[in-house]
């Protein structure tokens, strides 16, 4: 069964309650979680305009029914900290001109135990952009994320490259990526002035990620 941990995050870091496990943002592999907060961003509340567009633009349990999807709590607000600025993704510590136009975020994580073959978790981070698009913040994205190797806290992350799914119709822009030989993928998909990262690590995570792909973008063409 899919069982979805909400987050709540100071900033896109994040603590995983629930499944025994903890995640950092939406591109990033476990490590080490700060103390996780149930602030929403300034000026940012549940029943605002673009709170209810990225709420839309998350996976539901109907989405994922075909996975044995079952949420247990509606996506959270993640907010800026002082140290964490909003960012899509995290892989090499890269720095993308458009995360200084992400004005609200929201993040959900589902984990399946599917016995006998390997368990799967998948976080999902939504983005809204002021003055640019979630197209844009991909192309950005995909340029600077040249690294073979970054560091995870204490521990060595490697990129294994570009990867291809098969394009997803309804998509402004799409990119994929993973780590420790598809150990991990995340998936990106734009729309719009949004932009997602869904993260699938455990299985095949890549033929993951496709299988996703048109759920993820059903989601976010509700917003």
């Amino acid at each position: 069964m899919l069982c979805r941990r909400v987050l709540v995050a100071a900033g896109i870091v994040a603590a995983v309650s629930g499944c025994s496990t903890t995640y950092q943002d939406a591109a990033s592999s476990p490590s080490s979680t700060p103390s996780p907060s149930a602030l929403a961003a300034p000026g940012e509340i549940a029943t605002s305009d673009i709170g209810l567009r990225l709420t839309r633009a998350t996976m539901t349990d109907e989405d994922l029914a075909g996975q044995g999807g079952h949420a247990q709590g509606p996506p959270v607000p993640v907010m800026p900290a002082e140290n964490v600025k909003y960012s899509l993704v995290r892989a090499c510590g890269i720095t993308p001109p458009s995360n200084a136009k992400i004005h609200a975020a929201r993040q959900a994580q589902w984990f399946t135990d599917r016995k006998p073959d390997p368990s799967l978790s998948v976080s999902q981070l939504t983005v809204a952009y002021q003055g640019t698009t979630g197209a844009a913040a991909i192309a950005e994205i995909r340029e600077l994320l040249t690294c073979q190797d970054y560091q995870d806290g204490s521990i060595t992350r490697t990129v294994t490259g570009d990867e291809t799914i098969p394009a997803v119709a309804g998509a402004d822009a799409q990119y994929v990526y993973c780590e420790n030989e598809n150990a991990s993928c995340v998936m990106l998909l734009a729309r719009g002035d949004l932009a997602t990262a869904v993260t699938v690590r455990g299985g095949d995570s890549l033929a993951d990620a496709s299988k996703l792909a048109p759920l993820v973008m059903t989601a976010l063409a509700r917003a």
